[in-house]
């Protein structure tokens, strides 16, 4: 995939870090949640986690990893960036511990184009990948074959 257009907004010195990249399907076993909640909060502070934060558990990981602070995010959007902040982001936003990069800037809503978009630019910028749940059929499964030498999978189904 080809990146034509990449909008950054906030503090770009995080691009220049390790980033560990974090990617969940969207449909989990309910035995996933747990494992993903317990590798959020223990996650050593100072860590830059890059992730679209669009999947439930996604967005889960990011309201824990903000309530602990300490830790760097990178989100990345599959569609334009928001005209305000969300609430619950602005702290890290103005502390300057979150970036926010738009792959499809000119994207009004995410669709499954603009969402791989996205998630081939998390696996190739994430010195590391882990995958809080994945299944043989999620679109997901691409970046686990194609990422093999930088993956960590804490959840896996093939049925």
């Amino acid at each position: 995939l080809e990146f034509r257009r990449v909008l950054f907004r906030s503090n770009q010195k995080h691009l220049n870090a390790y980033k560990l990249g974090f990617l969940c399907s969207s449909r989990v076993s309910n035995r996933a949640i747990f494992p993903c909640c317990d590798w959020a909060t223990t996650l050593p502070s100072g860590r830059v986690l890059m992730s679209g934060f669009h999947s439930p558990i996604e967005r889960d990981v990011l309201q824990l990893l903000l309530g602990k602070g300490g830790h760097s995010v990178i989100v990345v959007l599959a569609c334009k960036p928001y005209a305000t902040i969300p609430a619950e982001w602005q702290s890290a936003y103005d502390e300057g511990r979150m970036l926010i990069v738009s792959t499809s800037p000119e994207a009004s809503r995410v669709s499954k184009p603009t969402a791989d978009l996205r998630n081939d630019y998390i696996s190739q910028q994430a010195g590391h990948l882990l995958f809080g749940y994945i299944h043989e059929d999620s679109s997901l499964w691409e970046y686990y074959r194609k990422y093999q030498n930088k993956v960590e999978l804490l959840q896996h189904s093939n049925k």
